[in-house]
Formats: structure tokens, sequence, C-alpha cells
């Protein structure tokens, strides 16, 4: 079974690349990525966008996701922390 961040990652997934004009995909970080890497990476009309998927009792960056949403958003890419689909801002409903 797998775990409840993933699940919700992976309904993420299946509703924004279902949007017109939109393309997400998982970010797998691996020994040669950077710590605090949010978890999916989407594109849409031509903006870059970040989520960070979280359970809902977990709903809180830590300090090295906080530091990757800033040096992210200081480039012009905007960046979410979201619990689910339900909970994605209104652009990408």
């Amino acid at each position: 079974m797998s775990n409840p961040e993933t699940t919700i990652t992976r309904k993420i997934l299946k509703h924004l690349n279902a949007i017109s004009g939109c393309r997400a995909i998982k970010l797998h970080i691996t020994q040669f990525g950077q710590r605090g890497t949010p978890d999916i990476l989407c594109c849409r009309n031509g903006q870059t966008v970040f989520f960070e998927v979280k359970t809902p009792k977990r709903r809180r960056l830590d300090k090295m996701q906080g530091k990757q949403f800033r040096d992210w958003r200081a480039v012009g890419a905007k960046c979410y922390l979201t619990t689910g689909v339900d909970d994605l801002p209104k652009k990408f409903t």
C-alpha cells in the first residue's frame, strides 16, 4: 500500500495533466538532487509552477522546502503547498 502523500500526488498529477495547456510530472530526487525540491513540476501556458504535496495533518513546509520555494519564486516560478486536488489554486480546478 502506498503512503498517503503518494496517493494524493497521483490524483493531483492526473488532474493537472487533464487540463488543456498544462503538463505536470513528479520530481524524483536522487542523491544528486537538492533537498527540499518540490514534489511536482508543472507548466501551464508557459508559467512554471511547483507543488509540494502534504497530508492535511502535515500541512507545513520544512526549512529546506521553504528555501526552495523562496529561490524559485525569486526567479518567477509559482510555488504552492497543497493537500489534494480540492486544495489546488482556482486556476487549476
